[in-house]
């Protein structure tokens, strides 16, 4: 918990810019306004079919280094590049690269955007941190 609150502190400070969607809060880190975040869009058209609970908020790395520093901070760095959930923080932080066409899908199951946040929310769903039991829960 006090990793996640310390995550959220830094990232309040780096990013600046959020959006609200529905009844979740989308954070871009990393860049100075939203419309520089190449992944805003299309993770804004996956949350369509992906429901995160009230209240929950989904930080979108924009870039490389904010991915990195996201890492470093919940100490996650290496152990995935795809995204990482708290769910004692009610958040999400997702690498804006996975809606890159040249994103490296290699040691993570998902193949889309969407795959991702369906695996992230089946954390939720599972209340969990096992791989396979979140892929369950999220119907993958």
């Amino acid at each position: 918990m006090k990793k996640s609150l310390r995550l959220l502190c830094i990232l309040s400070v780096l990013a600046p810019c959020s959006v609200a969607h529905a009844s979740v809060k989308v954070v871009t880190v990393g860049v100075k306004t939203p419309t520089e975040c190449p992944a805003l869009r299309p993770l804004i058209a996956d949350l369509e079919d992906v429901q995160f609970p009230d209240g929950w908020t989904v930080y979108v790395a924009c870039t490389a280094r904010a991915w990195d520093d996201a890492g470093r901070q919940l100490q996650t760095l290496g152990r995935t590049n795809a995204a990482m959930t708290s769910q004692a923080g009610h958040f999400t932080v997702i690498n804006g690269a996975v809606y890159s066409p040249s994103f490296d899908w290699a040691g993570t199951r998902q193949r889309t955007g969407m795959e991702v946040l369906r695996h992230e929310r089946g954390h939720i769903l599972c209340r969990c941190n096992n791989e396979d039991r979140a892929d369950k829960a999220a119907g993958l």
